[in-house]
């Protein structure tokens, strides 16, 4: 689980109070999906979506989110699309890639991959990726259990940061 600025959450927190409409909701559902709050994240970027059908971020952070929580088929649909029209977005190719390898799809990604490399070479260098093409596509990542893996330590604070995102979100 990554850090998240709890500031810069808050912040996008606000200006999506104060502005439904406004485009804030696709990083705002990406910082939940960082999070591990996945219900919250997928539920803020769908009805963002609804008011920007066509908005490529947002677009993004739902593959994203469906990917973490394992829908691979759903976010595979999506990210596949976001590339047919907007070929140049690394992030989706990523996603792509990655959806691939775990629906068992070997050599289109490794063809993604090369795609990849031609546009941004830095982007397919990321060791991440190369992992994800080594261990042969793990699971997409699971946070029911996340709690089994971290230490008591960041478990508190995690819980204490919950806290704080449950106010922020009961005064929606």
């Amino acid at each position: 689980m990554a850090d998240v600025d709890l500031g810069e959450l808050e912040h996008y927190l606000r200006i999506f109070q104060e502005n439904p409409d406004s485009r804030v909701f696709a990083p705002l559902a990406d910082l939940y999906r960082r999070l591990g709050r996945m219900d919250d994240a997928e539920r803020i970027c769908r009805e963002g979506l609804r008011r920007h059908p066509y908005y490529a971020g947002g677009r993004v952070a739902l593959a994203h989110i469906l990917f973490d929580r394992g829908q691979l088929k759903e976010a595979f649909d999506e990210v596949e699309s976001i590339v047919t029209y907007y070929p140049d977005n690394l992030l989706a190719r990523k996603i792509l890639i990655k959806a691939l390898l775990s629906l068992g799809q070997r050599d289109r990604a490794h063809r993604e991959l090369e795609a990849l490399r031609a546009l941004a070479p830095e982007v397919a260098a990321d060791p991440e990726l190369h992992a994800f093409f080594k261990s042969g596509a793990p699971s997409a990542r699971r946070f029911e259990s996340v709690s089994d893996y971290l230490p008591q330590s960041l478990l508190e604070g995690l819980k204490l940061q919950a806290a704080i995102l449950q106010r922020l979100i009961a005064s929606i």
